[in-house]
Order: C-alpha cells, then sequence, then structure tokens
C-alpha cells in the first residue's frame, strides 16, 4: 500500500500505453479519474490525511483500439497557494490552515472568524453536467475544468450564488431528465440542509431553453455562465440539532423522490466555523452520535416537499449503490458500516506504515420504505413493507415513528459501489460492481459483480501486488441489457517492477478483454477516487 501513496508528478505529454488483448471496436471513451496525488511539500512538510493530497486528475482516451494517458494536477487556488507557502493555506480534512502570507492583517482576522473561504481543493468527485466537467470535493468551492486540457476553466462558489457553505461531491441526475440534483448544508444562519436543483440545459438571452450543451469540450468562453450557476434552491429542512449538521457524501434518486439521510455522523458548526484560529484539521469538527438514529427523509423532486420520514438504528455510508420505486415501495441500497470510524483509517502516516484497520468494513445493505401510507388503518407493531423476496422491514412504533431494519445483500469488505448509472440509475436494477480497493477481508486486492436479487458474487483478481480501483461501467451503444458493456478500472501496482494498467473488464462473463499498460515505476497514476467517462465521435 505503500508505494501506492507516492506524490505523482504530472504527465504533462500524452503516453500510448501498450495494449494485451484486443479493445472492442465500439469502445471508443474517454475516461477522466479524480483523486488525491500530492502529499508531501518542500520543507519536508507532510500532509496529514489521505485526503488532504493535491487534486490531481488522470484521462485516459481510448481511440480505435489505442489507449493514451495524460495527468495534470488541479490549479486549484489551494494548490497554487500550497506550493508557494510549502504550507496549506486553507483548512484540509485532516490537516490544520497555516497563514496565508499574501493577506493583509484585516484579512487574516476576518478569515478566522468566518469561514468564507473553505478550500477548493476538488479532489474527491469529477461529474458531468450535460458536457461540462466539475471537480469538487465537500465545499461550496468547485471547479469546472477542460476536458480537453484538464485545465481549470472557472472557479464556481454556491455559497455567493445560492448562499450554501458545503455542497456534496455526487450530483445526482437520471437518463432523459432536464434537472440534476444535488444536496448542500449551510451553517453560519443556522444548521440547515438545501436541496439543489440544476438544469442540465442552457438558456438563451431570453431565458428560454435552447438545449445548448455549453463550451465544456475547449478552454473558451470562460466568461458564460456554467450551468452550475443556474442552481436553485427547491427546500430547506432545519437539522434536528441546534449546532450540528449530519454529514453526507451521496444521496438518493428516484422518478419521483430524492432519499436523504441525515446520519449521526456530525459536523460541529462552531467548531467549524473556528478552524483557523483554534488551529485544527476539518475532521475535528466531527462528531459521531451512537445514540441517534438514522433519519431518512423522501422528497418529491417536483415541490420539495417531504413526502415520508423513516429512522433507523445508527449506521454511517458514504455510497449509496441505487435506489428506485417499486410496488409502492422505495427501495434504497447502501454501502453501511456499523460507524464512522472509517475516516480514521485514511491517515497517511499510518497508510505509508501499511498498517490499515480491517475492523468495520463496508455491507451492502437494503433499506425498503413504504410510501403512500394511511397511518389510521395501520396497527402499532405492524411491518408496512408488502414486497415479496426482502428481509427488510419498516415497522410503525408510534404514528409519526417508523422504524427500518435493513436487509445485507452480501458479505462486507468492498467499497465504491457503480452501477449501469446512465440506463438504471434511480431505477429497478439488478448488478452492482465494486472494488476491495485498501481493505484485507472477502475482497482482497479484488472486483466483484453482485446480483442484488439473488446476492450472488462473482470477482476477479491479478496478484496480491495489484490494487484495483472504482470501476465504470460503460455499456455497448445501443444496448439495453444490464450488463452488456465493459468496466474501466485503474489497477495499481504495488511493485515497483510492474507496470499500473487500465483493465478493460467484460461486465457480463467478468472475463478480462484487455489491459493498457503504463510504464513501470512510482508515482505516474494516484490512487484515484471517482471518475468519469464519455463516448468521443471523430472529429
Amino acid at each position: 500500500m505503500d508505494k501506492l501513496l507516492v506524490s505523482c508528478n504530472e504527465v504533462c505529454q500524452e503516453i500510448t500505453t501498450k495494449i494485451k488483448g484486443n479493445i472492442p471496436e465500439w469502445l471508443n471513451v474517454e475516461l477522466i479519474r479524480l483523486g488525491p496525488g500530492k502529499w508531501d511539500l518542500d520543507d519536508e512538510f507532510v500532509l496529514n490525511h489521505w485526503l488532504d493530497g493535491c487534486a490531481m486528475l488522470c484521462k485516459f482516451s481510448i481511440r480505435h483500439g489505442c489507449v493514451k494517458y495524460v495527468s495534470k494536477f488541479l490549479e486549484s487556488d489551494a494548490y497554487r497557494k500550497m506550493l508557494k507557502v510549502k504550507r496549506p493555506v486553507y483548512t484540509e480534512f485532516g490537516t490544520r490552515a497555516f497563514p496565508d502570507p499574501c493577506k493583509n492583517v484585516f484579512n487574516r482576522i476576518f478569515s478566522q472568524i468566518v469561514p468564507s473561504d473553505l478550500t477548493d481543493n476538488g479532489c474527491i468527485n469529477v461529474y458531468k453536467l450535460s458536457n461540462e466537467y466539475y471537480a469538487s470535493s465537500e465545499t461550496c468551492n468547485i471547479w469546472r475544468v477542460c476536458q480537453k486540457t484538464l485545465n481549470v476553466k472557472k472557479k464556481i462558489n454556491l455559497d455567493k450564488i445560492i448562499g450554501v457553505n458545503l455542497a456534496c461531491s455526487h450530483v445526482q441526475y437520471m437518463d432523459n431528465e432536464n434537472y440534476a440534483y444535488n444536496l448542500s448544508s449551510s451553517f453560519l444562519t443556522g444548521m440547515k440542509y438545501h436541496l439543489i436543483k440544476i438544469p442540465l440545459f442552457h438558456y438563451d438571452d431570453n431565458n428560454n431553453n435552447n438545449n445548448g450543451n455549453g463550451n465544456g469540450d475547449d478552454d473558451t468562453n470562460d466568461d458564460d455562465k456554467s450551468l452550475l450557476e443556474h442552481s436553485q434552491i427547491l427546500t430547506t429542512i432545519s437539522s434536528r440539532w441546534t449546532t450540528c449538521i449530519a454529514y453526507y457524501h451521496s444521496f438518493g434518486i428516484t422518478k419521483n423522490f430524492i432519499i436523504f439521510i441525515e446520519l449521526p455522523l456530525m459536523v460541529n458548526g462552531f467548531k467549524l466555523a473556528t478552524c483557523t484560529p483554534k488551529g485544527r484539521p476539518l475532521k475535528d469538527c466531527f462528531e459521531w452520535h451512537p445514540n441517534e438514529r438514522v433519519k431518512f427523509y423522501v422528497i418529491c423532486k417536483q415541490n420539495g416537499q417531504i413526502i415520508q420520514k423513516y429512522y433507523s438504528d445508527p449506521f454511517f455510508y458514504f455510497h449509496i449503490i441505487n435506489s428506485y420505486e417499486y410496488d409502492g415501495h422505495i427501495v434504497a441500497d447502501f454501502m453501511a458500516y456499523q460507524n464512522a470510524t472509517i475516516l480514521d483509517k485514511w491517515d497517511l502516516h499510518q497508510m505509508r506504515k501499511n498498517v490499515y484497520d480491517d475492523n468495520n468494513q463496508a455491507m451492502p445493505t437494503r433499506f425498503v420504505m413504504p410510501i403512500n401510507i394511511n397511518k389510521n388503518d395501520i396497527k402499532m407493531g405492524e411491518n408496512l413493507v408488502t414486497l415479496a423476496n426482502t428481509q427488510a422491514t419498516a415497522i410503525m412504533m408510534e404514528k409519526d415513528l417508523i422504524i427500518l431494519t435493513g436487509e445485507p445483500l452480501c458479505r462486507p469488505g468492498f467499497e465504491l459501489p457503480t452501477i449501469n448509472y446512465r440506463q438504471f440509475n434511480g431505477q429497478k436494477y439488478k448488478y452492482c460492481y465494486g472494488s476491495g480497493i485498501f481493505e484485507q477481508g472477502n475482497f482482497y486486492r479484488s472486483i466483484c459483480k453482485l446480483n442484488v436479487d439473488d446476492k450472488s458474487v462473482i470477482t476477479w483478481k491479478d496478484t496480491d501486488d495489484f490494487f484495483p480501483g472504482e470501476c465504470i461501467f460503460v455499456a455497448r451503444p445501443g444496448s439495453i441489457v444490464e450488463d452488456d458493456g465493459v468496466l474501466l478500472c485503474i489497477v495499481l501496482s504495488g511493485n515497483e517492477l510492474l507496470s499500473h494498467y487500465l483493465l478493460i473488464l467484460d461486465a457480463h462473463t467478468f472475463k478480462e478483454i484487455a489491459r493498457a499498460e503504463i510504464a513501470t515505476g512510482v508515482g505516474i497514476i494516484p490512487p484515484t477516487i471517482h471518475g468519469v467517462y464519455d463516448y468521443v465521435v471523430d472529429e
């Protein structure tokens, strides 16, 4: 593991990879990945946490059987100042902010009172709205990036646009819809959550929808409004705690609803607002409350109305696998942890010593929420779930208290779940793909395919020298079969004598089709977190 966490250098000129196997003729795509890629600064200063690293964009271009690779650091303000000052001047997840010598005395005092400059080191996710690409962490500062050059195009501050301080790094949308959705929070005027609605089309000068695709493919027209700048707040929900807001990394979407999960991992608003003067990193603002229930909100996408609330025993999650409506119920599948200790497992100094606690691994878990409930016809203690073939329950304990119990879908040990997102997100589905990443358990160094209907699992694995990351599903053009396509997965080598490579796996058979190898050596590709792809057409 320690060999994977070496600070990387940019690959400014495209590298042509060595192909083994046969790449499908139809597979002409660009895959962009994002993750932390630099932790070691000058003066021998080392950042404390894996997620503190400088964001690096990595692109694989697959065309006509040839694969090329290029990478570039996200040139955020946090990155530029980190290189200049040789310390982070923004509060990062595990490393405190140091004084910015470029600020005058007044600005330094003001920034210690109001955290208006949260980090813009967008190292968590890269996502696509229409043909615009965005790199984000979980603050209000998001970078629009150029697909072709990986240069930054524009910094978008959602605080200035709609008054939110934090924003989820996973935007949700469904195929053939005109809007995407995101969750955000604000803490300066009270502890609140906000559901954001983002148009997937541009407006003309008369404010009419012209279904344009923007200018996401090149570096021109930086002054044009990006889609994200048209964000609007659909609804606001007050936190159930007066001094804290819940942490969230993803949320659910269905045809008609948004599913927001208020976890008992809380961000203390006072601690967050005083990070700089107190010299604390972001993670020190987090509080796990094991005696607090999880609260599920089902929100109407059309008008923002809360349709129903549910509760469960405490758990933590980063990723929702998928959610959908079926026969009067909402089915939502999560990668659930017993608690939030996963955040401490990514301490960089421990990981570089190959110390990684394998307790508390993610368990694929299904929750089922009945909707259209007539509370007058229900007996207390009755299970409201009427779906066949599920052990998940929803028990009416009191008039306004429905307690959910989840159903495990398979053994624990994988993360970074993905699906055939473009065709099946928000809809009934069958297959989930995941990676064992750093874990030592059931899916050690493996990629897996989970059938959520019958709970069967198949796996793919190279040798123990290799660490597969997140899988991205690419559908065969024109196909409507859920697993008719390939998985693209970066597989990193922990052995300096072996090559990193991009794996191309048949999603149906789970057999390797091809791999695109990059020259041996460390510091070429970081362990990326999330990514996005798009089909390419010859110009």
